[in-house]
């Protein structure tokens, strides 16, 4: 492949060095003292946008630092990471260049980070630099602490604080968060006047491994306390910057699933920022590590590049971020690369990224098939073509390559290039072209596209229609295939069906016309759009969902969002000229008042229809023929074909909208409230729908916390809520709510409770809720809402508002407060308003809402409805009278929930016996209905004592005020003597029934009487009631206990009904007792000799009997039973 006009050669070798701070790793602890390293770092957009959201979150109001920078190796993070340290530290040799650096390409940023980073008046951060390698945290850390403190030992503090880190190490996390605090404060005072402390820790990666495999040494929770700690290091800032060329969760993919839960509750500490830097970015970076030293020589060499970055530039190798200029400009410094190499590279080791590979130690190393032995191996004017990178994949990575399923497309190509005969250079190198560009087609813009082709191939020796001729034989001799829908080429491996034919058959059996706007919505649902800068604001996110409007659409398109969507974007997809004039005239006169949705009007869908029509086709043959259950290679095709049309259908929806950059958005109008949008430069959509964001939420809270603040919190989150507001509810005059540690539920609290001033010390000394204060920065713009929640539940006319119609009015504009916030916000108003607010589950008053019933309302808000009970006015005696009465606040809930509580608080028999006056009847009734507190004060409890209503236009006289509160208290009394007075009752009825007195006098006598029978006593129903008696405690006692047992329940839960049966069984069991007493005083009246001849008849008429009528016990029975009859008689007329 040498293609050589030049009449002397020169080796590569000679020619061409590459400057060593372009191919250099960094060290960030060797290199911190290197200014010169420093200064070389290039700030990108990726670098810029980093620093600043550092820099608006380390003093923000809920501050956060403690982060991961997480990307594949050879992104520029650990440069970063050097960076960062010299920037924010003046004691720094670099701190100087890379505040210039910063200044000049972004002042505004630079002035940010002096103003947050106190630079100006301090020393800045003290820099602590790590290096990882695979040992224990506490030992990386020792490290760079010990290397970062020992210029400042001199400090006797500094030295004693050093002289304790190894015994902190060795301790529990605790003590290391101690000694950091300690180390602060020296530092942050005179004479270092540091701002903080700064860790940057690269190659973290390497200690996350050697704690996965050796859980039982490592203290993976060092970290989660070091980034708490961080997070909440206040006025002494600690900041901590993790580098990763992986996210944390795969370092414990090896585990058991309790070890990975327990990794991802450390990892959640952190912030994590996705660093990887756009190709275009890596080009110009190549492009400044190459070095000629012969200028003379390069001038041919140049002419040829440009010439060539020209031709591949028109082929469609042209990157999306870059002009045709720069890419001609940067391709002639990168000789020996072709340009379509050069374009080609910085895709290629974004896919090898995790296999420690970087553009730079592939320049850098003498690999084979690699650069540098490409430049020891090839002379002046020999270039890099794409099938020396194909070489270099596979001499390098075969192995990897094979066991990856990423790496298919490379895996088929080593195959064909193996098995295929006769194949000529030529062939070959177009083999390995298609199947690097398939391999890269995923991630890259560019296609194996003919063009593309060519442009990469095209020397000397081989022509554009050698290579097209090239391409026609391996396509018949069924070596590549070429797909018709993007014009490439793709290897192929072969296949029993026919995708062509089944296409085809597929285009016939779908001829008719079709919406352009329901193909795109059901092949390529959109993802909801995000208004990130008012999301970071307010601490919320906030999204509009995407809609596609053709005119089929246009009259039955929905105009609502969907349920946690702030707004609709609705792009509108003309087919000509007349339709796109019909769809500006309808956003701008229907959609004039419609303020949540966004048009777009887009002028560019010529070639949409197409590939949506290929599309529709390759789903029908997915769908239509079975044949390919059995054939992979035929699915994989399949697959293969449907995601590159979906891509290129993306690719042209994109264009025509130009979502990034709308500025550049040639082919789409945007209009808004009936007006056209006329976006600034380099503004995109989420720019503009954060804008239209600010617009519909002007009072939005600020609450930064990502748990809580959002439409469905997570089960760990929502279980946090419960516990925070059990906390409320118990504990709301402790600091903190008496949360120990920091769980979940400890940020909310910050972050809403306390942040908010909603729970604060009052003027008293005692912690309570509190609405948030007018004009307090605290507040988080609270007010609003709070004021608008007032509103509701306190109109002028009383009226019971369903909680979720005040729920929806407070997640809609104005105020837009996230669902998973609204229990929190609606229980502190619930406490500062509890005497004058009233919460009703299912229309039922809950004057003392538990928090059984705050589960509830979480979970079916819909149940639930609220009320305000202000009373002023002529009702206001009424209330006062009852409060000094019930010793409670002079307020209509206070009174209602005293008065309620008590009553409630009766045995249950006060509840359900009739056995009552009528007035305390109907209080009853009154009581066990009651909607309204003020209803039930003012009108249904006076009509339930047979008196009007107390109106409100009227003032009570004080005779009427007297006979209410004279018939209030009997009908009370009543009530609360209820059951003391059945129980009087009951006991008087068994005594009677017993033939003893009643009173207490009797029952004494009873208990008496119980206590001589019980040993004497062996009737099975007669014994349990005796002792009953005897075992209890007390007379009291005894009574209860002995009702309870006659009537099988307890006295407070009776029922009329089970006083009668008590009535029934009393007499039953008297009489039992009344024959065993008499028994007892037939036997006392005879003589001893008398009871022992007794006995022995007993004795000898029971041996008798049973030796003669042992089977017929009924019939002695009655037997014996006729002589007592007899006997009785004969005694009775003896007496006579």
């Amino acid at each position: 492949m040498k293609d050589n006009p030049f009449q002397h050669s020169m080796n590569l070798h000679d020619l061409i060095t590459l400057r060593q701070s372009g191919v250099r790793s960094v060290n960030v602890e060797q290199d911190l003292s290197n200014e010169d390293v420093a200064a070389g770092y290039v700030l990108t957009a990726q670098s810029r946008a980093c620093l600043g959201r550092m820099m608006a979150e380390i003093n923000g109001m809920a501050p956060h630092r403690a982060w991961t920078l997480t990307g594949p190796y050879g992104s520029g993070k650990s440069y970063f990471g050097l960076f960062l340290l010299n920037l924010l530290s003046t004691q720094q040799h670099g701190y100087r260049k890379a505040l210039s650096q910063l200044q000049s390409v972004d002042l505004p940023l630079a002035e940010q980070v002096t103003r947050q980073t106190f630079l100006g008046t301090k020393r800045g951060f003290l820099p602590v630099a790590i290096t990882g390698y695979r040992t224990t945290f506490q030992e990386c850390l020792a490290h760079g602490l010990v290397k970062s403190l020992n210029p400042l030992s001199h400090d006797l503090r500094v030295k004693s604080v050093l002289e304790r880190l190894e015994p902190a190490l060795a301790g529990h996390s605790r003590s290391v968060m101690n000694w950091l605090q300690d180390l602060l404060l020296i530092l942050t005072s005179e004479p270092h006047q540091y701002s903080g402390l700064l860790f940057v820790f690269d190659e973290m990666g390497k200690p996350l491994e050697y704690a996965a495999s050796h859980p039982d040494q490592a203290d993976i929770y060092l970290l989660q306390e070091l980034a708490e700690f961080a997070n909440r290091s206040g006025d002494t800032p600690l900041v901590f910057v993790g580098i990763l060329h992986q996210a944390f969760e795969r370092y414990a993919v090896l585990m058991d699933s309790t070890t990975q839960r327990e990794w991802a509750k450390v990892q959640g500490r952190f912030e994590d920022i996705a660093f990887q830097e756009p190709p275009e970015l890596q080009m110009r970076l190549i492009s400044s590590a190459f070095e000629y030293t012969s200028p003379k020589l390069m001038v041919e060499l140049i002419s040829t590049q440009k010439e060539q970055a020209l031709q591949a530039s028109r082929a469609g190798w042209l990157p999306a971020m870059m002009k045709e200029d720069e890419l001609v400009d940067l391709a002639q410094r990168t000789y020996p690369m072709h340009p379509t190499t050069f374009i080609a590279l910085p895709h290629i080791f974004r896919r090898l990224a995790q296999n420690e590979r970087s553009i730079f130690a592939y320049l850098a190393s003498y690999e084979p098939c690699g650069f540098q032995e490409f430049l020891a191996q090839h002379s002046i004017p020999d270039v890099i073509r794409l099938p020396h990178l194909f070489d270099y994949l596979a001499a390098n990575f075969q192995g990897r390559l094979y066991t990856s399923s990423r790496a298919r497309a490379l895996t088929e190509t080593l195959e064909r290039l193996n098995n295929s005969i006769r194949l000529s250079c030529l062939d070959a190198e177009i083999l390995k072209t298609i199947g690097l560009l398939n391999w890269l087609g995923e991630v890259s813009h560019v296609q194996a596209t003919e063009a593309c082709i060519i442009s990469a191939l095209r020397t000397s020796s081989n022509s554009d229609e050698e290579i097209r001729q090239a391409l026609s034989s391996l396509q018949k001799r069924s070596i590549i295939v070429y797909r018709r829908f993007n014009q490439a080429y793709a290897i192929w491996q072969g296949s029993d069906v026919d995708i062509e034919d089944r296409l085809q058959r597929a285009q016939e059996q779908m001829t008719t016309a079709f919406s352009l706007a329901d193909a795109v919505q059901r092949y390529l649902p959109p993802r909801p759009l995000i208004a990130r800068r008012h999301s970071y604001e307010k601490g919320i996110i906030r999204y509009f969902e995407v809609r596609y409007v053709d005119m089929q659409t246009l009259n039955t398109i929905s105009l609502v969002p969907n349920p946690g969507a702030s707004g609709s974007v609705l792009i509108c997809l003309p087919g000509n000229h007349a339709e796109q004039e019909r769809f500006r005239n309808w956003a701008q006169t229907e959609l004039r008042g419609q303020s949540n949705i966004l048009v777009g009007v887009s002028r560019r869908v010529s070639r949409l229809y197409e590939l949506l029509h290929e599309l529709r086709s390759l789903v029908w043959v997915n769908e239509n023929t079975p044949e390919l259950r059995d054939d992979p290679v035929a699915r994989r095709e399949l697959r293969t074909r449907i995601s590159s049309v979906e891509g290129m259908i993306r690719h042209q929806l994109d264009q025509s909208i130009s979502l990034n950059r709308l500025s550049e958005s040639a082919g789409c109008t945007w209009l808004w409230q009936g007006n056209e949008v006329t976006p600034r430069l380099g503004e995109s959509l989420s720019h503009l729908l954060s804008t239209i964001c600010d617009e519909l939420y002007p009072y939005s809270p600020v609450i930064k916390n990502e748990l809580i603040n959002r439409r469905v919190p997570s089960t760990q989150a929502a279980a946090a809520r419960r516990n925070l507001i059990e906390a409320m509810l118990t504990h709301p005059d402790i600091p903190g709510l008496g949360i120990e540690g920091y769980p979940p539920e400890r940020s909310m609290y910050e972050s809403i409770l306390k942040a908010g001033g909603l729970h604060r010390e009052g003027d008293s000394g005692k912690w309570e809720f509190s609405a948030p204060i007018a004009g307090n920065d605290t507040s988080l713009h609270l007010l609003p809402s709070w004021q608008k929640l007032e509103e509701m539940v306190f109109p002028v006319e009383p009226v019971l508002q369903p909680l979720k119609e005040v729920y929806a009015c407070l997640t809609a504009p104005p105020y837009g407060i996230a669902d998973g916030v609204l229990p929190i916000f609606l229980f502190v108003f619930w406490h500062v308003h509890q005497d004058e607010m009233t919460i009703y589950r299912e229309g039922t008053l809950l004057p003392e809402p538990q928090m059984a019933d705050w589960e509830v309302l979480i979970r079916r808000p819909d149940l639930f409805s609220v009320s305000g009970c202000r009373v002023t006015g002529n009702r206001l005696a009424v209330v006062e009278r009852l409060a000094r009465g019930l010793q409670t606040e002079p307020a209509v809930m206070p009174v209602v929930r005293t008065l309620i509580r008590r009553l409630k608080q009766l045995p249950e028999y006060a509840w359900r016996t009739r056995q009552l006056p009528d007035s305390a009847i109907q209080l009853r009734t009154a009581i066990d209905q009651a909607r309204s507190p003020e209803r039930f004060l003012f009108f249904d409890l006076p009509l339930a004592l047979g008196l009007a209503a107390f109106e409100e236009s009227s003032q009570p006289s004080a005779e009427r005020l007297e006979e209410f509160f004279q018939r209030l208290n009997t009908a009370l009394e009543s009530l609360m003597n209820a059951t003391p007075r059945c129980r009087e009752w009951a006991r008087d009825e068994f005594l009677a029934a017993c033939g003893l007195p009643g009173g207490n006098p009797g029952w004494e006598l009873f208990y008496e009487l119980a206590d001589g029978m019980i040993h004497r006593t062996t009737h099975p129903q007669l014994l349990p009631l005796l002792k009953r008696v005897v075992e209890s405690s007390d007379l009291q006692a005894a009574l209860d206990s002995t009702l309870a047992l006659i009537a099988n329940r307890p006295l407070r839960t009776w029922t009329d009904a089970d006083a009668e049966r008590f009535q029934m069984q009393a007499r039953y069991l008297g009489n039992l007792l009344k024959e065993r007493r008499s028994e007892e005083e037939a036997e006392r009246l005879l003589t001893p000799s008398q009871r022992l001849r007794s006995q022995q008849l007993s004795v000898e008429i029971q041996q008798y009997l049973t030796e003669h009528y042992h089977d017929s016990s009924p019939v002695i029975q009655a037997a014996i039973r006729r002589l007592m009859h007899q006997w009785d008689a004969q005694a009775d007329l003896e007496d006579d």
